[in-house]
């Protein structure tokens, strides 16, 4: 019986199609994902109800910031079977239409109602710059519990 060896894999080195981005510092990392517990920890965090209203447009339809600033009241589909968000000018210049999370549906529906999102305007009126400073405060006053994980049986936070 011989034995093989597997060539030695570096984890140090990026994967050849790894995409790179910069976070709010600017240094440049891997991009990656939060999980729900990280994101429920922004929302509380977030500094004012527009830029939670915002975040959770990002978190619940899959947005990113510019195509979530660009959302129209007349993109919103609220009195149908399945609630949706017109997305414009997705990939390919094309408009999509992108089902509505029921966590999003609450929010923008109550929104529109006690008129915090003025009939014909953005549904959420700010600048890019002024998203970017939402997330970094949100980011610096976030406090996300650790994951509570099973352990024989105990439900503990640390195992």
């Amino acid at each position: 019986m011989t034995t093989e060896t597997l060539p030695e894999i570096s984890m140090t080195a990026p994967a050849t199609r790894n995409r790179r981005a910069r976070d709010l510092t600017g240094r440049e990392e891997t991009a990656g994902y939060i999980e729900a517990y990280e994101v429920n920890a922004l929302l509380r965090a977030a500094p004012n109800p527009r830029a939670r209203l915002l975040m959770m447009i990002e978190w619940r339809a899959g947005l990113r910031v510019s195509k979530a600033l660009a959302l129209e009241v007349g993109d919103i589909s609220l009195a149908v079977e399945l609630p949706t968000l017109r997305v414009r000018q997705s990939k390919g210049r094309k408009a999509r239409i992108v089902p509505m999370h029921p966590e999003l549906y609450s929010a923008l529906s109550s929104n529109l109602q006690f008129g915090n999102i003025a009939a014909e305007n953005k549904i959420v009126k700010a600048s890019r710059s002024t998203a970017d400073r939402w997330i970094r405060e949100a980011t610096a006053g976030a406090i996300a519990p650790p994951p509570i994980m099973r352990c024989d049986t105990v439900t503990t936070a640390i195992c």
